[in-house]
């Protein structure tokens, strides 16, 4: 009488089979999530060349660029809201227009490395060059909003007697130092609401500045530098007020003249300082300050 046998894997090789398959996960899985984060990298320059070119378009229209804080109607409203409409949002533009700070969910505004819980607010990832970190004009914080000094500036006039502190109007013939080398926009994780800046219509403060801006300082920590106490869960202030994201190793940034590429988090800081100011030897002009190099930047600086 013949036995029949029954073929299958022993206890040994199903053991091996699962420890390659294991293998195979491991070598897999890092290249798998460097392909989700390219895909997502390129999404985000892709959104910041959008809402470059937006802001170039109102330039060109306005022949000034946005500031931080705008009249918009009858309320004061960030750079984003005066983006929507060359975003194809002009929806919500106009509700602001007619008496009504609207928000909503922009996908332009959100880097997908950055997502939010729900998409049912004016969620945000993206801020602004406003220049050096002072906020008004008082004496204990001098006034260093000037044509030197950053791209957005305060565009909002206060009402009901308040004093008025508008900046300088910057157009692209004010920036000295090239379009191509000066920084219009970066990414912030702390950022939060692109209408951060809408509510009230009284003067325009120093919480406005920091909601949807990137600032330099003069005496810096490593908290001012790219990516700098990224995961810091606090409200934004003007420390936090810099360049992060959630990529490896840098930020995306877009430029004055509407390119954008990935900025590295381990520039010198005065490189940093050079690429938001249109005119760097003003600036070194304007705070006496024989440290503010005339430096001619280099590609190998930044890129």
């Amino acid at each position: 009488m013949s036995i029949r046998r029954v073929k299958g894997f022993t206890l040994v090789e199903l053991l091996v089979v699962i420890t390659i398959i294991g293998i195979l996960m491991a070598l897999l899985l890092p290249a798998v999530n460097y392909a989700v984060e390219a895909a997502r990298n390129k999404q985000c320059l892709n959104n910041q060349r959008n809402i470059a070119l937006s802001l170039i378009n109102f330039e060109s229209k306005k022949e000034r660029f946005p500031g931080y804080t705008n009249r918009i109607g009858n309320f004061r409203g960030s750079w984003q809201v005066e983006a929507l409409p060359g975003l194809e949002r002009e929806d919500i533009y106009n509700q602001w227009l007619g008496g009504t700070a609207a928000s909503g969910y922009v996908d332009l505004f959100v880097c997908p490395s950055d997502p939010p819980d729900s998409n049912n607010a004016a969620f945000n990832s993206y801020v602004g060059n406003a220049g050096y970190q002072a906020f008004d004009n008082n004496a204990t914080s001098p006034d260093r909003e000037t044509i030197a000094n950053g791209i957005m500036h305060n565009y909002f006039q206060g009402m009901n007697g308040a004093k008025p502190i508008n900046g300088p109007k910057i157009s692209m013939a004010q920036i000295k130092d090239g379009a191509s080398s000066t920084l219009l926009l970066t990414e912030n994780i702390q950022s939060t609401l692109w209408n951060a800046v809408s509510q009230g219509t009284g003067a325009a403060v120093a919480s406005d500045k920091v909601a949807t801006v990137f600032v330099w300082h003069k005496a810096t920590s490593d908290d001012h530098k790219i990516n700098g106490n990224k995961y810091s869960t606090a409200a934004i202030t003007k420390d936090t007020a810099r360049p992060s994201s959630y990529h490896p190793g840098g930020v995306n940034v877009a430029f004055a003249d509407g390119h954008t590429m990935w900025l590295r988090q381990d520039i010198d800081y005065k490189v940093y300082v050079q690429l938001m100011t249109p005119r760097h030897d003003e600036v070194k002009v304007q705070f006496s300050d024989s440290s503010w190099s005339s430096y001619i930047l280099g590609d190998a600086d930044y890129k």
